[in-house]
């Protein structure tokens, strides 16, 4: 996968510094000096700009009707533009979580560096995260990180737009098939390989404040829990070990891990910040098989039982990957 970074965040600096009016002719001032050019229409429904002789980055502008919206400035004709970074073409086979999943996590730190901590963070199948500019309170611009199955776009959307969008949350994820919880089982029969990649599959997919618990014994769980901005690991002995190395012979380097005295046991605990690459999901993965096998010597993926949650219960955390869950 061929992804022009730094295109994308030099369109999204230059989005942040341009006064934004969302009117045709102010966008098109703004594709001018994106050095975007089109031979379509601007009155089309779609309009696909690009850079002369480049193929991606290209920006996909939407042109809706914004007097839906209460609040919605009617002499308003642009929603959003969509920096698409990649062809969706590319991943219309679904062997594209690692790729996207990279990409989504690099093009995060480079905005984090040019705009500071996103005002908001939408973790799960199709990931998010936005920072409003000037500011939170009085926004001319929104710029969106978003990810798909099929790609990861920058989008720049006007803060009316943005507004419905957010009041129509509930609407837009109608026809997303979720499982709602809380709730417990036992995972699939299968191989411990299998088991941690579809382990690994399943809390890259968690939404905000979603919760998972396995174990394999009365003797402690393996805890993940996605936060606002990073995602937890936590290893929790009951009674605590005998000793600190055999805690560290699966936790692999200790750096990064802290230790909690806890009723009747010991913790560990390690946070990375999200979105996080593949390899850290990976790491996490593995850390969490070698921790459920300890407990319990001769256990299978089947011994592994689970309890699930969130704060919301449209967010609990979709086990369908590993677990069959009951009608």
């Amino acid at each position: 996968m061929h992804a022009d970074i730094e295109t994308a965040v030099s369109i999204a600096q230059l989005a942040a510094d341009f006064d934004w009016q969302w009117t045709t002719e102010n966008a098109e001032e703004f594709y001018r000096l994106a050095g975007w050019q089109s031979n379509y229409s601007a009155e089309s429904f779609a309009v696909l700009y690009a850079v002369p002789g480049q193929a991606f980055p290209l920006a996909l502008v939407d042109w809706l009707p914004l007097a839906s919206p209460d609040d919605a400035d009617t002499s308003q004709d642009l929603a959003q533009i969509s920096t698409v970074l990649v062809d969706p073409k590319l991943y219309e086979s679904g062997n594209n979580s690692a790729e996207l999943t990279d990409l989504f996590a690099e093009i995060s730190y480079r905005l984090r560096l040019e705009f500071g901590s996103p005002d908001d963070f939408r973790p799960g199948q199709f990931a998010s995260l936005r920072w409003d500019r000037p500011s939170f309170v009085s926004p001319s611009l929104v710029i969106c990180l978003a990810m798909s199955d099929s790609g990861v776009s920058v989008d720049l959307v006007n803060p009316a737009y943005q507004r419905w969008r957010d009041s129509q949350a509930d609407v837009l994820e109608v026809g997303v098939d979720t499982v709602d919880g809380p709730y417990s089982g036992n995972c699939e029969p299968g191989s411990w390989l299998e088991f941690e990649e579809n382990l690994l599959a399943t809390f890259r997919m968690m939404k905000l404040t979603g919760c998972i618990r396995l174990r394999t014994g009365e003797n402690g769980y393996v805890q993940f829990q996605m936060g606002y901005g990073q995602i937890s690991i936590s290893i929790t002995h009951l009674p605590a070990s005998s000793s600190d190395s055999l805690d560290r012979e699966y936790l692999g380097d200790p750096a990064g891990w802290e230790f909690y005295a806890v009723e009747g046991g010991e913790q560990w605990k390690r946070s990375v910040m999200w979105p996080a690459k593949q390899i850290e999901y990976l790491s996490m993965a593995k850390i969490a098989v070698a921790a459920l096998r300890r407990q319990n010597k001769g256990a299978s993926p089947e011994d592994v039982h689970f309890d699930v949650w969130a704060d919301y219960d449209a967010n609990t955390p979709d086990m369908r990957a590993i677990a069959q869950l009951a009608e």
